[in-house]
């Protein structure tokens, strides 16, 4: 079975299809459509070609999601404990200067680790591995 893409001309005419409908929805209600619709076409379009990996594409399967991986100042106490226990205010480059130093460059965070540990302090609801809902 042969793969045959649409053209530029055929997305954008069924796009244009689509959006006619979702305009008369809230943003989330329109979201909340096109995701139960993907779903949809993904379940019906595992059997086929388009689900094999040889083939020119492939769905994105959302029975399939990354382990939540704990961060590594969470998943050391002592790193965790040596940041809190700060006194002065450092810059992100600074703490992790601090923390290679104390821990050594293996056990100490990344700037961006360190940056999204923050963040997650400030609104404890954040999560850096689940989708938007």
């Amino acid at each position: 079975m042969s793969i045959e893409l649409l053209t530029e001309f055929e997305i954008q005419n069924a796009s244009k299809e689509i959006v006619y409908d979702l305009v008369k929805l809230t943003p989330s209600d329109a979201f909340k459509v096109l995701h139960q619709a993907l779903g949809q076409v993904i379940k019906a379009n595992l059997n086929t070609d388009y689900a094999k990996p040889e083939s020119l594409m492939y769905p994105y399967n959302p029975v399939l999601k990354r382990r939540k991986q704990q961060m590594k100042v969470d998943a050391d106490p002592e790193l965790k404990a040596f940041i809190h226990s700060l006194k002065t205010y450092h810059s992100t480059n600074e703490i992790v200067a601090l923390c290679v130093k104390k821990f050594g460059k293996k056990r100490a965070p990344s700037k961006s680790s360190l940056g999204r540990y923050f963040q997650r302090l400030k609104n404890p609801n954040i999560s850096f591995k689940e989708p938007l809902k």
